[in-house]
């Protein structure tokens, strides 16, 4: 019998409550073994730079833990960019022959699914299951996920308005000093948070020119 294994993408910048519990709710609904978190190396369809892939991994790793269904498969690190989910769907598939994949997408992409690079290809290839985002209707075509709308936001979090994330997130975070930036800036007009960074700016190149820690 094929193991069957979902397939959650995702920039996870960070990882929140949002991501696991509909990660836990595919699983039982749809009855798999597993399902693999798979951060996005890059993202061709974002208009933002994303935090490092190996911190977004260890978050990824300390949300998880508690979870013996859950697990991370860091692939999109060792494709060629641009990356493409259907090329990451092909190179598993390859690697994985005995397992039967099923791409778990949130509806706000099913309704951009068809800007994806080659969607009938991906179709040809997977099951697609949705999960409900608010805003959107359900998907035509698509598995749907019976779940409530779990309303966490990544950006709130990054820009310190939620903290709706695993504690091991977060204080990994802190101590990585992780989205300080965009908390900052979240908090202040931009006149002044450009004053800010150029007084930062300033101080790292005092501190290089005078062999001081900053």
């Amino acid at each position: 019998m094929m193991k069957k294994v979902i397939l959650f993408g995702g920039s996870f910048d960070p990882i929140h409550h949002g991501h696991l519990t509909v990660a836990m709710a595919a699983v039982r609904q749809l009855n798999a073994n597993e399902c693999w978190l798979i951060p996005a190396f890059d993202a061709p369809l974002k208009d933002r730079k994303l935090t490092p892939f190996h911190h977004r991994v260890n978050m990824i790793k300390a949300a998880i833990a508690p979870y013996e269904q859950l697990f991370i498969h860091s692939i999109e690190a060792t494709l060629p960019l641009p990356n493409y989910t259907v090329t990451t769907l092909q190179h598993l598939i390859e690697m994985y022959p005995d397992t039967k994949f099923v791409l778990l997408i949130g509806a706000d992409q099913a309704a951009d699914f068809h800007r994806w690079k080659e969607p009938d290809t991906i179709r040809s290839l997977v099951d697609i299951a949705v999960y409900p985002r608010k805003g959107f209707s359900h998907a035509q075509g698509f598995m749907s996920i019976d779940q409530k709308t779990v309303e966490v936001s990544s950006t709130e979090i990054r820009q310190g308005a939620s903290t709706q994330t695993p504690a091991e997130v977060l204080r990994y975070m802190i101590s990585n000093n992780l989205y300080t930036e965009a908390i900052v800036s979240s908090q202040l007009s931009e006149k002044r948070m450009a004053h800010v960074l150029r007084v930062t700016q300033l101080t790292r190149d005092l501190a290089i020119r005078y062999g001081i820690d900053a």
